[in-house]
């Protein structure tokens, strides 16, 4: 993909973000931030009383920078952001 993660790697972190997902409305709503600038949030764009269509995303927002910032769960994803963020080249 040419941004400097192997693809194995890129993959792994597909996994382990599915894994995220795949947890209990509980565990996700640990990583629900209140505020914008929160360095991890986990949300929803679905709005049952908005939303006329079953149309939404589930989201997983993560600051990088000036330290990366990762949940602690499913394990391994915070292991393999880590890993993913000293791969990619320095932006200048």
């Amino acid at each position: 993909m040419n941004h400097g993660v192997p693809e194995t790697l890129s993959e792994k972190m597909v996994r382990v973000g599915e894994k995220f997902f795949d947890l209990s409305k509980e565990e996700k709503m640990e990583f629900a931030g209140e505020k914008i600038l929160d360095p991890i949030r986990y949300g929803t764009s679905f709005n049952l009383m908005v939303d006329k269509a079953l149309f939404w995303r589930d989201y997983l927002k993560c600051l990088v920078h000036p330290h990366l910032n990762a949940p602690s769960k499913p394990p391994g994803l915070r292991y393999l952001s880590l890993h993913s963020f000293f791969l990619l080249p320095k932006v200048v």
